[in-house]
């Protein structure tokens, strides 16, 4: 497998996790639709770090990797750096705190911002893409 599959088949995975997150904000489960969500950011950013063929090998590597060559360097607006950041946040006290309480509107609001940054992203990588 190439690089360029490699980064198609990750911007794919992060699409279908926004596909599943409706499906689990449509059934009233917020905590696994903010699971998919950030997994659908993940994966977006993981598509856009490995253009610069770049593999960390955690979470935290990867946020810290996007904010180095992305967000800092101006190419990212800082707002999807707080977004990234707030939805790491997210996932982690819904798969991991003992009591999660989201409402279907803030889990609304994840979603379109999640949208927004895949969408970013996938336009960045196909104007990479023109480029090489």
């Amino acid at each position: 497998m190439t690089r360029k599959d490699y980064v198609r088949l990750r911007l794919e995975k992060a699409k279908e996790s926004l596909q599943v997150a409706l499906l689990m904000i449509n059934g009233n489960h917020y905590s696994f639709a903010i699971n998919r969500i950030y997994y659908a950011v993940f994966y977006a950013v993981s598509a856009l770090i490995y253009t610069k063929r770049l593999y960390p090998k955690s979470h935290t590597g990867m946020k810290t990797l996007f904010n180095k060559e992305f967000v800092s360097t101006g190419l990212v607006k800082y707002e999807y750096e707080k977004f990234y950041s707030a939805i790491f946040a997210k996932r982690f006290e819904a798969d991991y705190a003992e009591i999660f309480v989201i409402d279907i509107s803030t889990t609304k609001q994840y979603y379109e911002e999640a949208q927004n940054f895949v969408s970013l992203i996938e336009q960045m990588i196909n104007n990479t893409d023109k480029n090489d």
